[in-house]
């Protein structure tokens, strides 16, 4: 998690009281984490070593990883396979590919024909507490927060209005401002 309790606590002391229910707050943590991963398209934490496999795209000029962050001093490897038999598969030379770190996008310098019909990634991304983007922790602890909120009050994800001589009910999910802080971490594929 990017957040740890005792962070949540020196954040919003005064917001979750003085005495919080601790299995509350781990639960409402991951869950702020989890919904806000979900909106941005990626998962935070950091993952040593992960191998993803992608099909590869007619004439694709880029590779989307599925995490951002990627780790610029760790083992990257790209490989491509034309049978799936991984042992037959080969490495692309890293001079036929630039990697934008940041975004976890892969730009090949090279075309390569259709045959190859699938992509082995191997590398490191994510963050963790100690290394995530100030403004990342801020919006997964002000969801942990939102979340914890509704669950005190015993209206977890519905909020009710009233208006005129009507109740209305409504499922709430990530608020506007946490959506735009999140925004530079969301994937947009098109």
């Amino acid at each position: 998690m990017l957040i740890t309790i005792a962070e949540l606590k020196a954040r919003y002391g005064g917001q979750i009281g003085s005495s919080p229910d601790e299995d509350t707050l781990n639960w409402a943590i991951a869950q702020g984490q989890s919904m806000c991963e979900d909106w941005c398209g990626l998962t935070f934490d950091k993952e040593e070593g992960r191998v993803e496999y992608q099909d590869a795209v007619y004439h694709a000029e880029q590779i989307y990883l599925d995490k951002y962050n990627v780790d610029s001093t760790a083992t990257f490897s790209l490989r491509y396979s034309s049978s799936f038999a991984w042992g037959d598969s080969s490495d692309i030379d890293t001079d036929s590919y630039h990697i934008d770190y940041t975004k976890g996008i892969i730009y090949l310098q090279t075309d390569y024909s259709p045959h190859e019909l699938a992509w082995r990634i191997t590398y490191t991304a994510g963050w963790t507490s100690a290394n995530a983007p100030d403004a990342l922790k801020t919006a997964v602890a002000d969801m942990a927060v939102a979340l914890y909120e509704r669950k005190q009050k015993g209206n977890i994800g519905v909020t009710e209005d009233a208006v005129a001589a009507n109740t209305r009910r409504y499922q709430e999910g990530i608020p506007p401002a946490i959506m735009k802080a999140l925004e530079p971490y969301r994937r947009h594929i098109w």
